[in-house]
């Protein structure tokens, strides 16, 4: 379970999910022990991949671009993370299909065809969204982590020494549970 691994862990779409690993080397030692870490408890046939950069949507396509049980690591300024995003398609950018659709309608069909767009076409064309696909084109990524929220679950469980229907003993019991989950 990858959540034992790191605390600050998003789930995202069906197999993907970030991990901020800041802070992980003073409790694993090196990179390669953390990354190790992750894929070891991912299933084998989930083809678990691991992409290590400075920001979220970075990572992921460092991620697809791994092989199976593998890792790639980019990094650097916004200029060589762009330089590594122009030959994916607009198709892995984090935001909606009609902008997508409409990026290919005007044969935007890669990070780099898109790189090489005037920011306020795009923005005039597509608003928030095209803003945002582009910012990314460029190597400009804001979007944080943002950690899910843990559910706790509580599980207990009495037996009664003797089958009954009565409310007052159901509610005794019950009472018993909730003093013992409790205190």
């Amino acid at each position: 379970d990858v959540s034992k691994i790191a605390p600050t862990l998003q789930q995202d779409a069906l197999g993907v999910a970030y991990i901020d690993i800041k802070g992980l080397k003073n409790v694993y030692g090196d990179e390669a022990e953390i990354i190790s870490r992750i894929l070891r408890s991912a299933p084998e046939f989930l083809n678990p991949r691991v992409g290590i950069s400075r920001s979220k949507f970075f990572s992921y396509v460092a991620a697809i671009s791994s092989r199976q049980g593998r890792a790639t690591k980019f990094g650097g300024d916004s200029k060589s993370v762009s330089m590594f995003l122009r030959p994916f398609s607009v198709d892995v950018l984090p935001i909606n299909r009609e902008t997508i659709k409409g990026f290919h309608r005007l044969s935007i069909h890669t990070i780099g065809d898109l790189s090489v767009q005037k920011l306020g076409n795009i923005q005039a064309r597509f608003g928030q969204m095209g803003r945002k696909a582009w910012d990314l084109s460029q190597g400009i990524d804001l979007d944080p982590i943002v950690a899910d929220k843990k559910k706790l679950e509580l599980t207990d469980f009495i037996s009664l020494p003797f089958p009954s229907i009565s409310r007052e003993v159901l509610f005794s019991a019950v009472n018993s549970l909730i003093r013992r989950t409790y205190t």
